[in-house]
């Protein structure tokens, strides 16, 4: 039973930047696996338990997260119901409208996705920004993937997300492997490769880890350029 299509962006947003993703994880599971509301048996429970490869205890300890933040609600001590959307958007309030195509596959790759997603968030940003000429970054809500590869540098990841760059690394990493993002190295070629290209790397010491040998040429590394397979659309919640 497959009832989710689409997921609100701040919900996705909250996952990676609280380190949350495994919670939330489990709470839009059980929205594409239910009607609202889900007998905890034994036979959920284990269901449960393989498909995200955790213990009864960690499980439980998730479940308490969500019931924390007021996400789910208890009815007896194996029933839970799950909050709308519209009703999470409003007690967190997350002002976004917007919302990502989620497909069942994006539940055990959620942490790479969120983090993908994040980035669609910069790329669509900076489209907007160039378009109507805006000194502030704003959303710009687009129905097909980002079909421009644009820079995306580790900083302003980090600015945004507030993860460390070692992490933002392997997030990068992990998203690219499983084909939510495409990546393309950019160089600003300096020069042409010769018996003296060592003498050009001692010239350039504030430089030291960005020099880079492109083909017949030294070149300054850049930040990636990204591109992202997300769909995103506006969309009003019940």
């Amino acid at each position: 039973m497959i009832r989710l299509k689409w997921v609100p962006l701040p919900v996705v947003q909250k996952a990676l930047i609280e380190k949350k993703h495994r919670e939330i994880s489990l709470f839009i599971y059980l929205k594409m696996t239910s009607s609202g509301y889900v007998k905890l048996d034994r036979k959920k429970r284990n269901e449960i338990r393989n498909n995200f490869s955790i213990s009864n205890s960690t499980l439980f300890r998730y479940l308490n997260t969500l019931k924390s933040w007021n996400w789910i609600g208890i009815e007896a001590p194996k029933k839970i119901y799950l909050r709308s959307f519209k009703y999470i958007l409003e007690i967190e309030k997350f002002q976004s409208k917007t919302a990502v195509k989620f497909t069942p596959r994006d539940l055990f790759n959620f942490q790479s996705f969120s983090f993908s997603v994040q980035v669609a968030y910069l790329l669509r940003s900076q489209n907007r920004k160039e378009r109507r000429g805006a000194e502030q970054i704003t959303w710009c809500s687009k129905q097909s993937p980002a079909c421009v590869f644009k820079p995306v540098a580790l900083r302003a990841m980090n600015k945004v997300i507030g993860l460390s760059k070692d992490t933002l690394i392997v997030l990068k990493k992990r998203s690219i492997e499983n084909e939510y993002l495409s990546r393309k190295h950019d160089y600003k070629i300096l020069y042409h490769v010769s018996s003296h290209s060592k003498q050009i790397y001692k010239a350039y010491p504030e430089l030291h880890g960005l020099l880079r040998r492109v083909g017949a040429y030294i070149g300054i590394q850049r930040p990636d350029l990204f591109s992202d397979s997300h769909l995103f659309r506006r969309k009003t919640w019940s």
